[in-house]
């Protein structure tokens, strides 16, 4: 997918309107087939007055733009610009400024969530991965990673692979949910993986139920529509309707107002499809245009630990309140069953509770108290500041929630870790030792799914142990008999096995050639650099994406263990009559050429950045003072 990004040559074509102009052209018709709006598209050419229908089969606005080869189209009902030569939105604010004739319109607030990639669910990180699906009879296309920074006849080096981390909190809460986005004119659908740490669920209310409970209610992929059926009322009127109806029912108790809200419907409103119109509407790279569309998600893996935040607070305007509906959610066996991904993996989608944190208050002050449960005792207490208290289950049952923690539940699993326990203690003798993991260990410890055993954390590619943790090994590994290395491996497999500890002489030899290479590249930036800053009026200047000069940094110095790949300065330029030029306010640093060549001979890369400082300029007495002075020379 495109950038979305306002470096769109064509902005030079825009001719003088005015935002009550356009508003003025959303009240007429299509010029082709006199159809009514509100999907109606304006050409933004100079002097060119067209409006033009989008429509799903006869879209004379694109028909123009591919006859008269004029780029850019306004929505007249949302007032978003689209390009059809970059396929991209653009925003006219960020080009005009404060002399742009739209001062009012809303051209760039809503750049983050119109795309495919930038589709978020509420309170959790996106996380744009690659993943291939194939969906029946529809046109599947997967999104990039990654939002990229296209510069005019730039191209970007080739990026070193992606380094992936991790952490005891990401082994314990990250989940994934895979995204759909259908456009309603084309039925094209793509498909996106995102990572989250916890889910942020509404609390559904009486109408909002009633939709959910129908059966009528759409939980899956739609057929497209005609346009103009996706938008709904807007106006100050409905606005404000909107809001004291939310206020009202925030205030008056739930057992008034409808029926109990369970965690269920909390979770079923969560994953309900979403209708992307108006001011949300989805930029389709097949119509190359921005569509109405619908948005579906469904869990692809499941966290060992399930984090539910309800969302009590609303903030608009001038004003916060807090939702106090009481929402019902189980001890045991919440059963995620109906929120799961056709083709998961997973095999354990239910969970039992573990903690909740409640707030008593109100949206502008409160306190926090939190109810968690011991798993030696099974017994439930209450955290309120330095007091705790053992207390009933009703009393957790009844509780106000505002976040809680659910955790897997895996009979197996405790069966298991008992089987592991009871051959511990009959401690048969063994002729084979065999190390492994602690961190796994750990897992299986305490995890329902630790999945299968990795001794990866401390053994090289060839098998040894790394070198740089030759020096704490004992920390990472625990010894143990052959029998219960057998009963772990039958039952989780992975491995490898491990009989012999010893430092790999490989990893060894690379680590010396490495820890050189960084001393000799750093000594030689500091003596360029030096005799750089030493130069009084240096006739040129190389300028270097200072993104990449971080890693460089990173790696020279040891604090990572990866060399950089080749220099990107794609970002930081710019094509102006074919001459590549530094983009303004750019995050670059400036070296010298012979700091960039010797750079560039290890990494590769580009473009090449070149700035050359101003000359001062000779006064013209002082020419004509030296030629007389000159001239009087030549005839002495």
């Amino acid at each position: 997918m495109s950038a979305l990004s306002s470096d769109c040559p064509h902005l030079e074509s825009v001719g003088e309107i005015t935002k009550e102009e356009l508003i003025q052209k959303s009240h007429g018709t299509c010029q082709d087939c006199k159809v009514r709006g509100p999907n109606l598209w304006a050409c933004l050419e100079n002097r060119c007055s067209y409006v033009g229908c989008g429509e799903s089969h006869v879209d004379h606005s694109t028909i123009h733009s591919q006859d008269t080869k004029h780029c850019l189209t306004v929505n007249l009902t949302t007032l978003r610009v689209w390009c059809y030569t970059c396929s991209k939105e653009v925003f006219l604010d960020r080009k005009l400024g404060s002399h742009s004739p739209l001062p009012n319109a809303r051209l760039s607030h809503q750049t983050q969530g119109n795309s495919v990639q930038d589709f978020k669910i509420p309170g959790n990180p996106t996380l744009k991965i690659p993943l291939v699906t194939v969906f029946d009879a529809l046109d599947i296309e997967v999104e990039e990673d990654e939002l990229k920074t296209r510069v005019p006849t730039i191209s970007s080096p080739k990026k070193k692979k992606h380094k992936k981390y991790r952490s005891v909190i990401s082994d314990i809460f990250d989940g994934t949910i895979i995204s759909s986005v259908q456009c309603l004119t084309c039925d094209r659908v793509s498909v996106t993986l995102e990572t989250f740490q916890d889910l942020s669920l509404p609390i559904p209310g009486k109408e909002d139920l009633a939709k959910l409970h129908s059966a009528s209610h759409q939980t899956s992929l739609v057929k497209a529509g005609s346009c103009g059926e996706a938008y709904a009322p807007q106006g100050w009127i409905a606005f404000f309707v909107e809001y004291f109806k939310r206020f009202v029912v925030s205030c008056v108790p739930s057992w008034f107002w409808g029926p109990i809200v369970t965690l269920q419907d909390c979770l079923a409103a969560f994953f309900a499809r979403d209708e992307l119109k108006g001011d949300n509407m989805y930029s389709c790279e097949k119509c190359k245009k921005l569509r109405n569309g619908v948005k579906f998600c469904k869990v692809q893996n499941f966290p060992e630990i399930l984090c539910i935040h309800l969302k009590r607070f609303r903030h608009e305007l001038m004003f916060s309140t807090k939702i106090g509906t009481h929402v019902s959610f189980p001890l045991e066996g919440l059963d995620l069953q109906p929120f799961v991904a056709k083709d998961s993996p997973a095999q354990i989608v239910t969970y039992d509770l573990l903690s909740v944190i409640c707030h008593h208050g109100t949206a502008s002050s409160g306190h926090y108290i939190a109810y968690c449960r011991n798993n030696l005792n099974n017994l439930w207490y209450e955290f309120d500041d330095q007091s705790v208290t053992e207390v009933p289950e009703s009393t957790v049952q009844n509780a106000e929630a505002y976040v809680l923690f659910y955790r897997k539940s895996n009979e197996e699993a405790r069966r298991e870790r008992q089987r592991v326990s009871s051959l511990l203690t009959m401690m048969e003798p063994s002729l084979l030792q065999f190390y492994i993991s602690r961190q796994w260990l750990n897992k299986f410890k305490t995890f329902a799914e630790p999945g299968p055993i990795s001794n990866n954390d401390f053994l090289c590619m060839h098998g040894g142990v790394l070198p740089h943790k030759a020096g704490f090994i004992e920390d990472l590994i625990v010894m143990l008999p052959q029998n219960i290395w057998d009963t772990l491996y039958s039952r989780f497999g992975g491995g490898p096995a491990v009989n012999h500890l010893y430092v790999c002489h490989t990893c060894q030899i690379e680590a010396e050639k490495t820890e050189k290479r960084r001393k000799t590249e750093l000594e030689m930036f500091i003596r360029l650099n030096r005799a750089f800053q030493e130069e009084e009026s240096p006739s040129i200047f190389y300028c270097i994406s200072m993104q990449w000069f971080r890693e460089w940094e990173g790696f020279v110095k040891g604090k990572d263990s990866d060399p950089p790949g080749p220099i990107d300065n794609t970002k930081i330029a710019v094509t102006k009559c074919s001459n590549v030029i530094l983009k303004q306010g750019a995050d670059s640093g400036q070296i010298s050429e012979e700091t960039w060549n010797f750079l560039q001979s290890i990494y590769g890369g580009g473009p090449e950045i070149m700035l050359r400082p101003p000359v001062a300029p000779v006064e013209l007495d002082v020419l004509q003072t030296e030629e007389k002075i000159e001239l009087e020379t030549r005839s002495l």
